[in-house]
């Protein structure tokens, strides 16, 4: 799964083949030079090219957390209901137990994914000097 997961995100953070190389940073540093303020720094032309990257990727570890706790919860559910094959009346409270804190867990774990994805789109609340 986690092998997957960093061949789809290499996959995607790459050019594709029908593409030249580079053409869209050289363009928006050619953007840079030709305009001639003086708050236009290149490092704007930086970020914009970080911003459009991030972009391009920030769908995947989205679908690398629903696909980790799908799998969590499978695996979960199937040892608890093992363990309960001798106790029928629990076996319909605890796989509802166990789905209900899988679910709570996912939610959580999806919005700290949106979160920092958030975060990393808006590179100018990050600035290092």
């Amino acid at each position: 799964m986690r092998d997957k997961f960093s061949r789809e995100l290499k996959d995607s953070s790459q050019t594709d083949p029908n593409e030249k190389f580079l053409v869209n940073e050289i363009s928006v540093l050619e953007e840079t030079k030709n305009v001639a303020l003086p708050n236009f720094l290149p490092r704007s032309a930086f970020l914009s090219l970080l911003q459009y990257k991030v972009k391009r990727v920030s769908n995947i570890p989205m679908n690398f957390v629903v696909e980790v706790w799908d799998y969590i919860e499978t695996v979960v559910v199937n040892i608890m209901m093992h363990h309960c094959d001798n106790y029928p009346p629990l076996q319909s409270s605890t796989k509802r137990a166990v789905l209900n804190l899988i679910s709570k867990m996912k939610e959580q774990s999806a919005s700290q994914v949106m979160e920092i994805i958030e975060i990393k789109e808006i590179p100018d609340k990050h600035k290092f000097k």
